[in-house]
């Protein structure tokens, strides 16, 4: 098996590169340091941009891009995230030259149409009412506020109404020619072409972006707040309810990061974890169970999403208030440690299975600053976790007595039982 390259090339772009001869297909990823951090009071603007950024350069309409991509049998989207903006290309390999240069073209001299930005904000308007009709995505966007507050991590990728309904065109160009340079993009190609090719094809398509780098703005660290506090959201008529219970958890740099990794698997990543046969298996509180660990720039968040029934919710939630507590008094058992170590080297072979997917994975390491060789020290790192280092590590970064709990449901099925668990300081009732 091939493993992946750095290159940077003698235009100064940052290259991670892998050989590929399996397909005549060119694979790519570029990772733009900016993201959903980056807008500030804009809440949203990043993701108007990415979706400006589609819709074509100067002198190209919409249109004639999707057209051109056809003709060269290439896909293209690009993603927005909280810390960066994600582009994912393939294209028929003969064809390469051509992709990259329209994906210069997209990407360094954005048209920024008033028309297309009208468009635009009409569809995320659009979405974002949907999305108040959804009771998950009402339960994702409230526990998040309800963590972060005002800080960038509370903030939703696509914005609000007011936020989006602010962002100008003014607004978007002064972002991209903050964030869009060459010290800020990572690139990751897999492609049958030799190395030198690509670079050179690289380096004329994006010659047009300007020099240097941007770091994104600093967070604000975060620290537990105590007293558990309870958010409902108003939805009438809810016999059921979506449930999340979460605490503050860790950031990307942390020593600890791969001892949690684990013990999130073993204690609510898999089917025959605790958090799963408790809720579901011993109880039949919730179809599903899930425990998600998140970990950005800052100290992020980690949750147990389940869905119960309305006069269930908050038995729900002091069964999980229990288990998180013995989770960070005692850690995991050794028959679940054993399974999550298990799961988590078994299925790596579908992370590395194509050039692509090792290549995005090598580029993830350096846009975290880490060894390019860092993904092939995963089933060593898992192998060496131990029951000890993943208890101490939910000891120092967990805190059970900071939990906020956020349910979607009948306040007036809810708020009663809510305001009867241990710990709780505050319950609130908002509208949707």
């Amino acid at each position: 098996m091939s493993r992946p390259v750095e290159i940077t090339t003698p235009g100064g772009l940052s290259l991670v590169y892998e050989q590929a001869r399996a397909l005549p297909l060119t694979d790519f990823v570029l990772v733009w340091r900016s993201g959903a951090v980056a807008d500030g009071e804009h809440a949203g603007a990043t993701r108007l941009l990415a979706r400006l950024l589609r819709r074509g350069p100067r002198g190209l309409t919409p249109a004639r891009v999707d057209e051109t991509l056809s003709s060269l049998g290439a896909r293209l989207s690009i993603v927005t995230a909280r810390e960066s903006v994600r582009v994912y290309g393939s294209v028929l390999a003969r064809n390469t030259g051509a992709f990259l240069s329209l994906l210069g073209r997209l990407l360094c001299e954005p048209a920024l149409r008033a028309k297309d930005l009208a468009r635009e904000r009409r569809r995320i308007l659009g979405e974002l009412s949907e999305e108040r009709e959804d009771d998950g995505t009402l339960a994702e966007r409230h526990h998040r506020a309800h963590m972060f507050g005002t800080h960038a991590y509370g903030r939703p990728i696509g914005g609000h109404e007011k936020s989006v309904r602010g962002v100008r065109r003014e607004t978007l160009q002064t972002l991209h020619a903050r964030h869009y340079r060459k010290g800020n993009l990572f690139f990751g190609i897999s492609s049958p072409h030799p190395s030198a090719e690509l670079v050179a094809q690289l380096d004329d398509a994006f010659a047009g972006a300007p020099s240097g780098k941007r770091a994104l703005p600093r967070l604000q660290s975060l620290r537990h707040r105590p007293g558990r506090r309870v958010r409902i959201v108003q939805r009438s008529g809810r016999n059921q309810c979506q449930l999340a219970v979460g605490t503050l958890g860790a950031a990307k740099g942390d020593p600890a990061r791969t001892a949690l990794i684990v013990g999130d698997y073993a204690f609510g990543g898999l089917f025959s974890s605790p958090l799963v046969q408790e809720v579901r298996g011993a109880r039949g509180w919730s179809y599903s169970a899930q425990s998600v660990l998140r970990l950005g720039q800052a100290r992020e968040s980690w949750t147990f999403w389940t869905h119960p029934q309305a006069d269930r919710a908050a038995a729900c939630a002091a069964l999980e208030l229990e288990l998180m507590e013995r989770l960070v008094a005692c850690g995991p058992s050794a028959e679940d440690l054993q399974l999550a170590k298990r799961y988590l080297i078994g299925s790596r072979a579908l992370d590395i299975d194509t050039a692509a997917r090792r290549t995005e994975l090598a580029l993830e390491a350096r846009y975290e600053g880490k060894p390019l060789d860092w993904p092939h020290g995963y089933e060593g790192r898992i192998r060496g976790v131990k029951r000890k280092a993943i208890q101490e590590a939910f000891e120092r970064c967990i805190d059970p007595a900071a939990a906020r709990i956020t349910a979607v449901g009948d306040a007036k099925l809810l708020a009663q039982a809510f305001e009867k668990l241990p710990g709780v300081t505050h319950v609130e009732v908002v509208q949707p």
